[in-house]
């Protein structure tokens, strides 16, 4: 995605869309989702 600017920022906005921006998705999905991608990503956050 870094390689590709057009991907990169549709999904920033996707991202943005349903997890700042939407208040209807519940607080601890969005912390699960969080932890899980910080695993992925192998981020210690």
């Amino acid at each position: 995605m870094a390689r590709d600017p057009d991907s990169m920022k549709t999904f920033y906005e996707a991202w943005n869309r349903s997890f700042y921006e939407a208040e209807r998705i519940d607080h601890g999905l969005k912390e699960i989702v969080r932890v899980r991608m910080a695993r992925v990503r192998t981020c210690g956050y």
